[in-house]
C-alpha cells in the first residue's frame, strides 16, 4: 500500500479531528458600579435652619427628603432661598405643629420645583413664595393647613394636587396653568388665578365662604366640576369656560363678562348662568337653579342651549332673564320653567326658541323688543318664529 504524503496527512488529521467549540452567547457585561447619590439630603447637616425655620436651602441644585419632617413652634418646615432648584420629598410628609408657620416658605424668585410628598396639619401656609414665578409644584396632597395650601406668583404651575380643610386652596398670580387638582372642604377660595391663565380637569368642592374657581381676564377655564360653593365659576373678561359642570352652588353656578361659556352644565344653584356685559353662553344645559336659569347684561348672545325646571324658588325666576338691551335670544330648548323668557328692557332679539310647558312663555317680554311670532305650528311658522 502506497505511504500518505505530508499533505494528505494534515487533511486526514484536520477531518477526523474534533475541536471544542466557543460559547454561542457572550457573557453579559458586568453590571455598573453605583456611584454616589447626586442629590443632596436634607439634614442638619446639608441644610441647617435658623431661629425662623427647621431646615434652609440656601444653594441651587437637587434636594430629597429621607424621612418626614416635624414642625417646630415659631418656625416654618423649609426655608428656601435659592433659585434652580428641586425638592423631592419622596413620599414623605411635612407635619406642622401647633404654633408653626408655613411648611414651605420660598423667598426665591424663579425655577423651583416641589413634588411627591404630603404637608399637613400647618397653621400657616402649605407652600407660600410672595415673589415666586416659573416654578412647578406636582403631586402634592396638602391638607389641614390654615392658610393657603399653595400662593405664588406669575407663570407657574401646579399639577395633579390634593388639597383638603385649608383656609384657602390654590392661588397664584398671571400665566398659571393648574391642571388635574382636586381640592374640598375650604374656607374662602378654590383656585384663585390672575390674567392669562389655564385651569384644566380640576374638581373643586365644598368652599364654604368664596368661589370655587375665580380668573383673571383672558383665561381659560376648561373640562372643571365645582359644587357646593358660594358661587361656581367666576371668569374673567374675555375669557373662556367650556365643557364645566357646576351643582348646588348657593349663587351663581357660572358667572362672567366679556367671555364665553360653551358646552356647560348648571344644575342647582341659585342663578344658572349670569353673563356680564358682551358675554355669550351657547350650547349649555342649565336645569333645577331657583332664580334664572341664565341671567343676561348688555350686548349678549344666548344660542342653543337647553333649560329646564328653573324659577322655582321662591321668587318668580325665569329660564332665560334679560336685564337690559342688545342681546340675541336663539335656538333655545326652554320647558318646564315658572318663566320662559323675561326681558325687562327693550332693543333684544328673540328668535327660533322653543317654549314648552312653562307656567307664563313670553307673557313678561316687555314693549319694544324684537321678538319671533308664538306658534304651535312649524309648517305654517316663518323662519324667525318661536315654537310653542
Amino acid at each position: 500500500m502506497p505511504s500518505l504524503g505530508p499533505f494528505s496527512a494534515l487533511l486526514l488529521l484536520t477531518a477526523t479531528t474534533t475541536l471544542p467549540a466557543g460559547a454561542l452567547s457572550p457573557s453579559a457585561a458586568p453590571a455598573p458600579t453605583a456611584g454616589p447619590e447626586p442629590r443632596i439630603a436634607v439634614s442638619l447637616q446639608t441644610t441647617p435652619g435658623s431661629p425662623s425655620s427647621v431646615y434652609a436651602i440656601l444653594a441651587p441644585g437637587s434636594y430629597y427628603l429621607t424621612g418626614n419632617l416635624a414642625g417646630e413652634s415659631g418656625k416654618s418646615g423649609l426655608f428656601i432661598d435659592a433659585d434652580d432648584m428641586t425638592l423631592d420629598l419622596n413620599g414623605f410628609e411635612i407635619i406642622g405643629t401647633a404654633g408653626a408657620t408655613d411648611a414651605i416658605a420660598l423667598s426665591a424668585f424663579r425655577n423651583v420645583r416641589v413634588h411627591s410628598g404630603t404637608i399637613r396639619s400647618w397653621p400657616g401656609a402649605g407652600v407660600t413664595g410672595t415673589s415666586l414665578s416659573d416654578s412647578t409644584f406636582e403631586n402634592l396632597i396638602i391638607t389641614n393647613c390654615g392658610g393657603a395650601a399653595i400662593a405664588v406668583q406669575a407663570d407657574c404651575r401646579i399639577v395633579d394636587c390634593t388639597v383638603r380643610q385649608c383656609g384657602n386652596g390654590i392661588v397664584a398670580a398671571d400665566s398659571a396653568q393648574v391642571r388635574g387638582c382636586t381640592l374640598q372642604q375650604l374656607q374662602t377660595g378654590g383656585i384663585t388665578v390672575g390674567p392669562a391663565s389655564l385651569v384644566s380637569s380640576c374638581v373643586v368642592n365644598a368652599v364654604s365662604g368664596g368661589t370655587g374657581i375665580a380668573t383673571g381676564s383672558r383665561s381659560v377655564i376648561v373640562d372643571c366640576s365645582v359644587a357646593q360653593c358660594i358661587d361656581g365659576i367666576s371668569a374673567g373678561q374675555n375669557g373662556l369656560v367650556r365643557g364645566c359642570t357646576t351643582a348646588g352652588n348657593t349663587g351663581t353656578g357660572i358667572a362672567s363678562a366679556y367671555a364665553r361659556i360653551e358646552n356647560c352644565v348648571s344644575s342647582g344653584n341659585s342663578t344658572g348662568i349670569s353673563l356680564g356685559e358682551g358675554g355669550v353662553a351657547s350650547g349649555c344645559r342649565v336645569y333645577g337653579c331657583a332664580l334664572d336659569g341664565i341671567r343676561a347684561d348688555i350686548g349678549c348672545a344666548i344660542l342653543d342651549n337647553h333649560l329646564m325646571q328653573n324659577g322655582f324658588g321662591g321668587t318668580p325666576g325665569a329660564a332665560i332673564h334679560l336685564l337690559s338691551q342688545r342681546t340675541r335670544v336663539e335656538g333655545n330648548t326652554i320647558s318646564d320653567n315658572n318663566q320662559g323668557i323675561r326681558a325687562d328692557n327693550a332693543f333684544n332679539i328673540i328668535v327660533r326658541n322653543t317654549l314648552t310647558n312653562n307656567t307664563d312663555n313670553l307673557g313678561q317680554v316687555t314693549g319694544g323688543n324684537r321678538v319671533g311670532t308664538l306658534t304651535s305650528d312649524p309648517n305654517t311658522a316663518g323662519p324667525w318664529a318661536n315654537l310653542n
